[in-house]
């Protein structure tokens, strides 16, 4: 699939994305994603800036719960962690951010975002979190908090979300029939 965008374009948001993000080979993944517009396709490479500057794979993967749902909320917090240091980290960064959450039902992502951020989650995002917060326990939603004072050690970030997972999952809302390719509850 060819990008909608001028090679200029691509180029300049590689760039952006290589220096943020410390990548080598940031043009071509810019190049493959599926932006529909500048703004996007600058989220994008924000994004993908983070993870490659703030997210360590192997500490993600041995902190991982195994086990379906319980690895998709932790996945959640991860995206929240990085969603909430890039706001906290560059006022572009979170403006691009912010202003492109994605299409996912994704409430415990913007949930802890937050929680850890202190700021409101993205006008999109506020009907999913209202309605899980009026779900959730108060406990659960405070066992949010603390993850806050760990953002920039992934390490114990990841302990920690663990541990908040195993005590949120009972909590959190299944839904009866998701649709095609979704998860099995509201993130």
């Amino acid at each position: 699939m060819r990008s909608p965008f001028p090679d200029r374009t691509l180029e300049a948001v590689g760039a952006c994305t290589r220096a943020l993000g410390r990548l080598e080979f940031a043009d071509a993944a810019v190049a493959h994603s599926d932006a529909a517009t500048l703004s996007g396709l600058r989220a994008f490479g924000d994004r993908l800036a983070l993870r490659a500057r703030f997210d360590d794979i192997s500490i993600h993967q041995r902190s991982k719960p195994a086990k379906t749902p319980d690895s998709d909320l932790f996945d959640a917090l991860a995206l929240a962690r990085l969603d909430t240091i890039g706001v906290q980290w560059l006022k572009g960064v979170g403006k691009n951010l912010l202003a492109h959450p994605g299409i996912d039902p994704d409430a415990v992502r913007w949930l802890a975002f937050e929680a850890l951020s202190g700021q409101p989650a993205p006008r999109e995002k506020t009907e999913l979190v209202r309605r899980l917060r009026q779900q959730l326990p108060e406990k659960v939603i405070a066992g949010l908090g603390p993850l806050s004072g760990v953002l920039k050690d992934q390490q114990r970030f990841s302990e920690e979300a663990a541990k908040w997972v195993r005590s949120a999952i009972p909590h959190i809302p299944r839904t009866d029939t998701p649709p095609a390719g979704a998860l099995p509850f509201e993130l």
